[in-house]
């Protein structure tokens, strides 16, 4: 008689089974009419810390803290444009990791519709030993009209750095828009 693998033999049956019941899950979402829902992010989102401008947040290797959105002052040489005006966004970042850090943030602003603004580093960006700090700024050249309603940063000095995800309030803005005739 025939040796049998019966590890084989399972294996294949547990495939065939595995298939007629994906098939005849699909066969009865397409008659009830369904669609599949859109899975968030993209090939390029980054996993981050996620808060709020008046929290404290850590993404394992930055603190966050003491962050505002403001009008620009004279001292942050931001000049104004034709229909732009300009929002200054102000952190301290410090090194909660074991060794040096150094770098800056690509800071990204977004509205409620996903338009998006780049910011410029208006600082050095920071050389911070362990558990020492920095101030760190940045200009967005935004239109009038534009709302923000989230901040993205990313250190793109660090590979694996968590993205920190500021969620902006009505309240974290600035009393007077910025903006150019």
């Amino acid at each position: 008689m025939a040796h049998l693998d019966v590890s084989k033999m399972l294996s294949r049956t547990f495939a065939g089974v595995f298939a007629v019941a994906l098939a005849s899950t699909a066969v009865a979402a397409l008659a009830a009419g369904t669609t599949a829902t859109a899975v968030p992010g993209g090939a390029n989102e980054l996993s981050g810390v996620s808060g709020s401008f008046s929290q404290v947040l850590f993404n394992g290797q930055l603190r966050l803290r003491g962050m505002a959105l403001r009008n620009p002052s004279a001292a942050d040489k931001a000049q104004p444009r034709f229909g732009l005006g300009n929002l200054v966004f102000v952190a301290t970042v410090s090194n909660g990791e074991q060794r040096r850090n150094y770098g800056y943030f690509d800071a990204t602003l977004s509205d409620a519709n996903g338009i998006t603004i780049a910011g410029g580093l208006l600082d050095d960006g920071w050389d911070l030993e362990p558990g020492a700090a920095a101030h760190t700024s940045y200009v967005f050249k935004v239109p009038n009209d534009f709302v923000p309603a989230k901040l993205v940063l990313v250190h793109p000095n660090r590979a694996h750095a968590k993205a920190f995800r500021l969620t902006i309030r009505s309240s974290d803005l600035p009393p007077t828009p910025a903006a150019t005739p």
